[in-house]
Parts: structure tokens; sequence; C-alpha cells
């Protein structure tokens, strides 16, 4: 993805964050430690509900908020031209933050939770403690952490839906997903999904928070 031609962007290196909390920092033991607890495959503290939210964001952003739009664009009586080209701006935006997430992935190569955690006792950081045996609750993808390509495509969808609809479009939204059937999300707002898509990601046990607002950001 990261050599793949962006439609917009100038090089998936355009808007490169900067590096992520450093291991010996606060913020990185808040964030190993929060997904420690809320993440694991056996959280004792995650709730039903916040179990369902993050089967619920397994499935693509593309997906999900090509969904939304499609309610949307009928709510809003949109004619066929008014759609196509919201349609495309969305997906143009979502492409090219997916290259740009690619770009940040591989550059700075961070370790996944099951990693951080399991091999804490190497990050320097007094905070964190090492549990060889932890898993999370959604399998964790084949690439680097940092940054969380969900919220990355997410935000940069919800932000053209923002530009073109106000953030709440006053449309009666309901959010679906394939990979959670019969679990609906009810928002006002597009910004209310992205936020959820945060908590999700952390309840899965695959990202880490910073990682999650960084790549909203």
């Amino acid at each position: 993805w990261v050599n793949v031609q962006p439609w917009v962007l100038e090089s998936g290196a355009q808007f490169r964050p900067d590096e992520g909390p450093d291991l010996p920092s606060d913020r990185y033991a808040r964030d190993v430690n929060e997904v420690k607890e809320i993440g694991a495959l056996n959280s004792a503290t995650r709730t039903a509900e916040q179990t369902n939210i993050a089967r619920f964001w397994v499935a693509s952003a593309p997906l999900i908020w090509n969904g939304v739009l499609r309610q949307v664009a009928l709510g809003l009586d949109l004619d066929e031209s008014e759609a196509a080209r919201a349609f495309a701006l969305m997906n143009v935006a979502g492409a090219d933050a997916r290259i740009a997430c690619w770009d940040a992935k591989y550059t700075f190569n961070f370790w996944r939770p099951v990693t951080a955690i399991q091999r804490a006792d190497e990050d320097g950081n007094p905070a964190t403690e090492a549990d060889p045996g932890w898993t999370p609750l959604i399998d964790t993808p084949n690439h680097p952490e940092y940054v969380s390509a969900h919220l990355t495509i997410s935000s940069a969808m919800a932000t053209v839906l923002k530009l073109l609809f106000d953030d709440d479009p006053g449309v009666a939204l309901t959010w679906t997903s394939p990979t959670n059937p019969g679990f609906e999300r009810h928002f006002t707002t597009f910004s209310d999904g992205v936020r959820e898509v945060m908590d999700a990601r952390v309840y899965s046990g695959i990202h880490f928070r910073s990682s999650d607002e960084r790549g909203a950001r």
C-alpha cells in the first residue's frame, strides 16, 4: 500500500505523524496497561456491550462508512450527481488515508499489544509488567501497530462527510456491520462514530489508544 500512487496526496509521507510515545514514558505505560486489562481475550472488566462494539468494528472502514453515506444520500434525497460526487470524495479520501497509514506503519514498525504485553520486561518501563500468556480478544492483524488503519481511514471518510453535510446531517443513521449482525449503532454525528472506533480497537486488544488518536488526527 505504501507504494500505491495516491489520488490527491503528493505522497504517502506528506502528513506522516510524529513517532508515538517512547517506551519509558508514562503515556506508553497507560496505553499498555489499558489494553492489557480491557482488551484481553479473558478480560474481567470488558462488558458484553464493549465486546460487541469490538466485534462490530472488525469490519473494514470503507464497508461501514459507505453504508452510512448511503443512508445520508437517501435521507437528504440527493440526486445521482450529488450522490456520486459524495461517494467519490469520501472514498478517494479513504484510499489516500490508507496509503498514508501504511507509510507510517512501516516507517515506525511498532509492536502490537500482544507482543508488547508478552515482552513488557524488555521495554525498560517499570510501570509495565510482562504477561507471556496474554492474548487479545480479536486476532492481531499481520502489520505494524502505529498508526491505527481503521482510525486513519474512518476519520478521513468522516471528515469528508462533515465537510459536505456538517457533523450532524439531520438524518437518523444506523450503523451496521457484517462482523456483528444484529448489533446496531445509532449516532447523531459522524464524530460519534469515529470516537467509538477509538474505543473499539482498544477493546479488541489490537491497538494502543495513542495510535488510535494519532491515526484519527
